[in-house]
């Protein structure tokens, strides 16, 4: 669900759900007022009534009701009553005079029914809505029930029922001269506007709430609208940055939050801009370099140029102590020698760390000697930009000396050749071993999945044939089951066909061949594999694919089988003119300064065979105990579209 969705739909809840409670309480506050100036006009009303009453006759009706009603006698008695008729008559003038809907005195029974003792209607009065002493109350009425309970005085109890319609109630406890209640005084008065009103009000409520609902609900539509688009901009512009294009900008003027933000993308990308040209304008330079004499006057001239900075050298370590001869700065030899012999196995290639009064990172090895960036750290203050191009370049240099390195090697492998005539026997034992070993694996997917199923299948026929009485249905569920044990078969034969020669490379791509090779690779093993690919098409030759492609399958496959890794960080990355591989694991690693034993690593060998092929470079860092680093890339034969 996208961002403004969200946000429309959380404050939408939120609107209306305080749209909702603030009408609520205006409608309730409302009734409220109006039953409360109402119901002090009956308050009034009752109690100047209660005032006039004669507790001592109404004492003595309320007892003759009360104890006729447990007695179930005749209620003619009481009306016959001289102190009945003239409560009634007394009650029936008020009644009159106040215009009144229902007056009345009501008492509570042992047994806790609400009877009525006296109705303010005329004597002669024979209808049928007139109570007679006695007659139970059958609705419940809340605030009738707290006077007789509590004996204090309720108002602006809001009643509507079919038998007595709608009423607005006050009652008023009724006390003899020793302060006991004797009843209670209840008066009616007709409520019908009042209810009209309430639905009138009601209805201008529910209507101007929707209003305001709808007006507020449309308002925050749009400025949310307004600040996801700025928003989507920003992102569009973010997924430009990251497929390579540095040339994004804002035109801004707006100085609120999301204005700030834009402008410090915009810095943020001119300076990975900036980094990116100079960067490459010193690879440009650096790979120009045919002797690693001139590849190190070189770094030292592009790191002064990025970094415009004096005082900078390259230094040799071979363990024990610096080459003091083969530099030009006046250093700390002492200081320097002694980190390096308690820390050089700490450096990561690239990883800047501060020395004294400069600044050094490591950028490779040569002849088992270790090559250091010195950078002077007096009167310097390094950014993080500049942190990071060190760190790219570092990368870089590594990679650019150990293709040096590897091409004097084989000049004089070929000067070799050249003098004894006759090509080394390690070279065919290199690719005979490599022969072998893809041999070896297939042949040990086939013996131990394929041709034990095939096996097991055959078993089942035959002991199958031995039995003549099986039935129809027997042969039908016997030869469903073998369908489905065939089609497993078939599947993994054409696993294995795809690893020899994966056909949908060009169908799929790449990118989706591996995903699937990943993960083919986390349902045999526990580790965790995290893929990027960046700017990666479809323009590749099926030779590069396949290349990319086994690359990858034979590091996973290393890392499963040798380097007890758990997690593996493997990127592609596809620029103009070349491709990049590059991968880490947090395995157990390697000595790369020991001879590498060809029949352990014979796979890493392929890697470099490989990529050789295609013209292509590779670069690998580890140590024991802290993972493998391996990174390769080779130029691309078709041009990428920008």
């Amino acid at each position: 669900m996208k961002l403004r969705t969200k946000m429309n739909l959380l404050f939408s809840i939120i609107i209306i759900v305080i749209g909702t409670a603030l009408g609520y309480s205006i409608y309730v506050a409302s009734i409220d007022l109006i039953s409360e100036s109402i119901g002090i006009k009956a308050k009034n009303i009752v109690e100047n009534v209660a005032y006039n009453i004669d507790m001592d006759e109404l004492q003595k009706v309320t007892e003759r009701t009360l104890q006729i009603r447990e007695e179930k006698g005749n209620v003619q008695e009481i009306l016959n009553m001289p102190e009945y008729q003239s409560l009634r008559e007394q009650l029936w003038d008020f009644k009159r005079i106040y215009r009144m809907k229902y007056l009345y005195i009501m008492t509570k029974t042992k047994a806790g029914e609400t009877i009525y003792v006296l109705d303010a209607f005329p004597l002669d009065y024979q209808g049928n809505d007139v109570s007679l002493p006695g007659d139970v109350e059958l609705n419940t009425y809340e605030y009738l029930e707290a006077a007789i309970d509590e004996g204090k005085v309720f108002i602006g109890e809001l009643t509507n029922d079919r038998q007595w319609g709608a009423n607005l109630a006050s009652y008023v406890p009724l006390l003899n001269s020793e302060g006991d209640i004797i009843g209670v005084l209840g008066i009616d008065i007709e409520a019908k506007d009042i209810y009209d009103l309430m639905a009138q009000t009601k209805e201008r409520i529910v209507l101007f709430t929707a209003a305001a609902v709808i007006v507020v609900l449309g308002i925050s539509w749009l400025t949310i609208g307004v600040v996801t688009r700025r928003l989507r901009k920003l992102t569009s512009k973010i997924k430009k940055v990251r497929e390579g294009d540095y040339s994004v900008e804002f035109d801004t003027n707006k100085r609120d939050e999301i204005g700030e933000l834009e402008v410090a993308f915009d810095e943020l990308v001119g300076v990975f801009n900036d980094s990116e040209i100079r960067i490459n304008n010193s690879l440009i330079d650096l790979s120009k370099s045919h002797k690693i004499e001139e590849l190190d006057q070189k770094i030292i001239v592009n790191i002064k140029n990025a970094l415009s900075v004096e005082s900078v050298d390259i230094l040799e370590f071979d363990g024990e102590s610096i080459q003091a001869d083969k530099t030009k700065l006046n250093l700390p030899y002492h200081y320097i020698q002694k980190y390096l012999r308690e820390n050089i196995e700490c450096l990561k290639i690239g990883n800047l760390v501060k020395v004294n009064e400069g600044f050094l990172t490591l950028i490779g090895l040569v002849d088992d000697k270790y090559r250091l960036l010195f950078i002077d750290g007096q009167n310097v203050s390094l950014s993080q930009r500049d942190k990071l191009s060190i760190r790219l370049l570092s990368r870089y240099i590594a990679v650019f000396y150990e293709n040096l390195t590897l091409i004097e090697e084989l000049s004089d492998k070929i000067m070799d050749f050249e003098n004894g005539g006759d090509a080394p026997s390690w070279m065919s034992k290199v690719f005979l071993q490599i022969s072998e070993k893809e041999r070896k694996r297939l042949a040990s997917d086939l013996h131990d999945e394929i041709l034990q199923s095939i096996i097991k299948m055959r078993r089942d026929v035959s002991n199958f044939l031995e039995n003549p009485s099986a039935c129809k249905d027997d042969v039908l569920n016997r030869l469903e089951k073998m369908e489905e044990e065939f089609d497993e078969v078939i599947l993994m034969i054409r696993e294995t066909c795809n690893e020899l020669l994966p056909s949908f490379l060009s169908e799929k791509g790449i990118v989706m061949a591996i995903d699937r090779l990943i993960e083919r690779a986390s349902l045999k093993s526990n580790i965790v594999i995290n893929f990027e690919a960046f700017n990666v098409d479809s323009r590749l030759e099926y030779e590069e694919l396949l290349t990319v492609y086994r690359v990858v399958q034979e590091l996973i496959n290393n890392a499963i089988a040798h380097s007890k890794a758990t997690e593996v960080d493997l990127m592609l990355r596809q620029d103009v003119e070349k491709f990049v591989i590059y991968y880490n694991d947090n395995g157990i690693g390697m000595d790369l300064n020991t001879k590498i034993d060809t029949n352990k690593h014979l796979g890493l060998n392929g890697i470099k065979e490989r990529i050789r092929l295609l013209n292509g470079t590779v670069s690998m860092s580890s140590e024991l105990g802290h993972g493998l680093e391996f990174s390769c890339q080779f130029p691309t034969k078709k041009v990428v579209a920008c």
